[in-house]
């Protein structure tokens, strides 16, 4: 295989390209939440409000979709530096990171991991999980109690009483759950300077689990510019009905910041 395969089939296997967009002036890269089995399903709506700039792209983590019969990760740092590889070797262009729940903290490494480098992100959307330095407590590992699981998922919302009611959907759906929490819950932060770029962390007003005072604590996680933006819904406000256009209009009015205010700085 030559060098140029090898690299496009690792950026493919690590992120799918939803929608290019004609003039690709502007990069979305959306980092799902724990247990997606369809990594792009959850985002694939929104290219149709986005302008032809834009690109839309999704993080596909192993062991679902098309990276099934890969390991899962057991711990974000270790799906982190593959994804930086992959993602470090495509064109740079103004890039607005997106992660909700268990993505906010896989967006946010690979944001510190490629910091001082070109591609590092120029925005950061982080959604519906605590920031990073509040996670120094002793967490426990989520083993073979299934109804622990499924109480836990419950609680969230965002998976559907169908699904948690059929067993062979949960004999398919659990394993991933299971490995991408005990991923969360193996983080250790490590200290390290503030991001350069802006920051936004949202949340859904009900949210069960992750509530405003934890949103705000991400401002410890830039020297930029921070905001705080709260929306109707829970854990899952992101894809409702309710916040959705919202959490749109709130994108695209980035993308329009970011594309008045983008002066390259690597030549």
């Amino acid at each position: 295989m030559s060098a140029m395969a090898s690299t496009t089939s690792k950026l493919a296997r690590c992120f799918q390209k939803i929608a290019e967009g004609r003039e690709h002036k502007t990069r979305i890269v959306c980092f799902p939440f724990a247990g997606d089995a369809l990594p792009a399903s959850a985002f694939r709506r929104w290219q149709r409000h986005l302008r032809h700039e834009t690109a839309l792209w999704a993080a596909r983590y192993p062991g679902r979709a098309e990276r099934m019969n890969e390991p899962h990760p057991e711990a974000v740092h270790d799906l982190v530096g593959e994804l930086a590889e992959a993602y470090s070797r495509e064109p740079v262009v103004p890039t607005v990171f997106l992660g909700h729940s268990m993505g906010a903290l896989v967006a946010f490494e690979l944001a510190r991991r490629l910091r001082d480098t070109a591609h590092a992100p120029a925005r950061m959307i982080v959604s519906a999980f605590f920031a990073p330095q509040s996670l120094t407590r002793e967490r426990d590992e989520y083993g073979q109690d299934d109804d622990e699981l499924l109480r836990r998922l419950d609680a969230l919302g965002g998976t559907p009483a169908e699904v948690l009611r059929n067993a062979e959907l949960r004999e398919l759906l659990l394993p991933t759950i299971r490995a991408d929490f005990n991923a969360c819950d193996r983080y250790i932060y490590r200290h390290a300077p503030p991001l350069d770029c802006p920051l936004i962390a949202m949340g859904g007003y009900r949210d069960p689990l992750v509530k405003e005072r934890d949103i705000a604590d991400w401002k410890d996680q830039t020297q930029n510019e921070f905001r705080v933006k709260m929306f109707p819904g829970g854990h899952f406000y992101l894809f409702s009905d309710d916040a959705e256009s919202l959490v749109l209009w709130t994108l695209v009015q980035e993308l329009k910041r970011l594309r008045a205010e983008w002066v390259p700085t690597w030549g």
